[in-house]
């Protein structure tokens, strides 16, 4: 394979799309009775502007249960020249990639892609839900024609998370094609897993949530010089639906005393940690997206950009 050293440092802009169960609208201070598709839409929209306002493309990775209830906001995204990717079926305890056996796997993300694909034109890159992956999940996204996955967050080990696995500890830092049977070991499949941007905390709006802007700021400032010396694509993770949360909401002490809590959601102290505005929050991706940009040669890609760009016949080093 030919070596080709790349200038610039891409960033990857990344935003999940989730259902809003009831436990979502708990943490956020969202009222029970008002409609999914309306929330989804409002979160969607502040987003879109967001974005535009910075002048950069993302990519969406979108359920695909929820489609047809954002049906206008993928065409509107897909206008604006974002990317649509997949985020599996449902997003609940049963979409879990990291346990299901290989047939229901299957089915569940071969189902998932037409959905979408109804909706858009071809998928080729996958979030699994609450991040949860397996070696059975690259094989078969890779058998239906994916590119990427972007699932692994090489490094980190935040004990309140949901998805505590000491493999991420081993993951390579920088994008590589998997091992056929251990999706946390370089190895040879065709699909590239592009890792999310992580050192024992994640880089993503829940980091930013609980620790400001100015955190932040360092966290990428980090990332940033890495990048400069080895050209790791610098890659946040998002949920437009941070941006509903109101200034009045409380944690259930249940929640506190829940197996399903604990196993599907992590600990729930780190609820209380949260910022408990999503105007504020808003506020700061701004500023920290519009810090970001400043920095010298940051190149903003979808990840198929990225994919177009660094993968094929040219390696990062």
């Amino acid at each position: 394979m030919e070596i080709i050293k790349r200038k610039g440092v891409p960033v990857l802009i990344t935003c999940d799309i989730d259902p809003l169960t009831r436990d979502e609208r708990i943490r956020y201070g969202i009222p029970l009775s008002e409609e999914q598709s309306s929330l989804l839409r409002t979160s969607i929209g502040l987003m879109i502007d967001l974005l535009s306002d910075i002048g950069i493309n993302a990519t969406f990775f979108v359920t695909a249960a929820l489609c047809e209830e954002i049906e206008d906001e993928l065409s509107e995204l897909k206008r604006r020249g974002h990317q649509i990717g997949c985020h599996g079926l449902t997003h609940d305890e049963y979409d879990n990639y990291a346990r299901l056996p290989y047939n229901e796997q299957f089915r569940r993300i071969r189902s998932a892609t037409e959905i979408i694909e109804d909706f858009v034109e071809r998928v080729t890159v996958f979030r699994a839900p609450a991040v949860r992956i397996s070696a059975k999940t690259l094989k078969i996204l890779e058998k239906l024609g994916y590119l990427a996955d972007s699932s692994v967050s090489s490094q980190r080990f935040d004990l309140a998370s949901s998805n505590i696995n000491p493999k991420l500890l081993i993951a390579p830092r920088r994008p590589y094609h998997p091992k056929e049977n251990d999706a946390y070991r370089r190895g040879d499949m065709k699909i590239l897993e592009i890792p999310i941007s992580a050192f024992i905390l994640p880089f993503i709006s829940g980091t930013l949530s609980i620790f400001g802007v100015r955190f932040m700021k360092y966290f990428f400032k980090m990332l940033y010089m890495e990048s400069l010396r080895t050209g790791k694509p610098i890659v946040y993770l998002m949920h437009p639906a941070e941006f509903l949360a109101s200034e009045n909401h409380r944690i259930p002490l249940s929640w506190f005393f829940s197996y399903r809590m604990w196993r599907f959601q992590g600990n729930p102290i780190r609820y209380l940690l949260f910022r408990k505005s999503g105007k504020s929050l808003l506020e700061e991706h701004m500023e920290l997206f519009a810090y970001i940009k400043y920095h010298y040669n940051v190149k903003f890609l979808s990840v198929d950009s990225y994919i177009s760009r660094y993968n094929g016949n040219v390696e990062i080093i």
